[in-house]
C-alpha cells in the first residue's frame, strides 16, 4: 500500500513539474510575439509620421508662396557679423543672435541637438553641405519668431542652397533643400520640404530662399 501511494505521490509530482514546464515555454513565446507585434506596429507609426512630414515642391511654389509672407526680417549688423566671428563673448545686437550666432555653421556648432533633429528628418542631412553660409536672419510675423539659416555646399552654391528654420519659442525644426546635394549638381527640377510647417511658416521659408540661380 506504501509503495503505491509512494508511486502515486511521485506521478503526481511528474505531472506538476511537466506542466509547469510547458506554461513556462509557452506563455514567454506569446509575449515575445506580442512584444514583436508592437514593436512592428510602432515602427509603421514612425513611417507614417515622418512621411507626413516630407513634401515635394517645385520653384515655382516657391515662387508663388513667398510673396504672401506676412512679417519682419531682422538682419545682423556689420558688427554683429565682424564681432561675434571674432568673440563668442560680444553681445550681439539682438539676443537671438547671441544665442544661435550669425552664420549656420556657429548655430549648428552651439546647437547640436538641432543637427540631431536635422538628422532625424532627413538621415542623409550632412552640416558640411551648408558650410558656406549667408548672415542668418530673424523672422517675426503673428507671434511667430524664427531662426533662419542659410547656406549651401562649398564650391558649388549655385544649386545647392538650403533654408533651415527654427522656432525660437516651441524649438520645432523645418528644412528646405533641392532634390540633389553634392559637389556636381544641376539646376534641380523639385525641392523637398520637410516638417509640415503651417501656411505662415512656409510662406517665411520659402521667401527666405535664393532663386538667384534659377531662370
Amino acid at each position: 500500500m506504501k509503495k503505491i501511494l509512494i508511486v502515486g505521490i511521485i506521478v503526481l509530482l511528474l505531472v506538476i513539474l511537466i506542466t509547469g514546464i510547458f506554461i513556462y515555454l509557452k506563455f514567454p513565446q506569446k509575449e515575445i510575439s506580442s512584444n514583436s507585434n508592437q514593436s512592428q506596429n510602432s515602427n509603421n507609426i514612425t513611417d507614417s509620421s515622418l512621411s507626413n512630414q516630407i513634401e515635394s515642391i517645385t520653384v515655382d511654389d516657391i515662387r508663388s508662396e513667398a510673396v504672401s509672407f506676412k512679417g519682419d526680417i531682422q538682419q545682423p549688423t556689420q558688427q554683429d557679423i565682424t564681432s561675434t566671428v571674432e568673440s563668442d563673448s560680444y553681445v550681439s545686437s539682438d539676443p537671438l543672435f547671441g544665442q544661435y550666432g550669425v552664420y549656420g555653421y556657429q548655430t549648428f556648432k552651439k546647437h547640436p541637438e538641432i543637427v540631431s533633429a536635422l538628422k532625424a528628418l532627413d538621415p542623409h542631412f550632412d552640416p558640411y553641405s551648408m558650410s558656406t553660409s549667408s548672415p542668418n536672419e530673424i523672422v517675426k510675423f503673428n507671434n511667430h519668431t524664427l531662426m533662419i539659416v542659410g547656406g549651401c555646399y562649398p564650391h558649388n552654391c549655385g544649386y545647392t542652397e538650403q533654408i533651415v528654420a527654427i522656432d525660437t519659442n516651441s524649438h520645432a525644426v523645418y528644412y528646405l533643400r533641392p532634390g540633389n546635394i553634392g559637389p556636381i549638381t544641376s539646376q534641380p527640377k523639385s525641392f523637398i520640404l520637410y516638417g509640415n510647417p503651417s501656411s505662415e511658416v512656409r510662406a517665411a521659408i520659402l521667401q527666405a530662399y535664393p532663386l538667384n540661380s534659377f531662370l
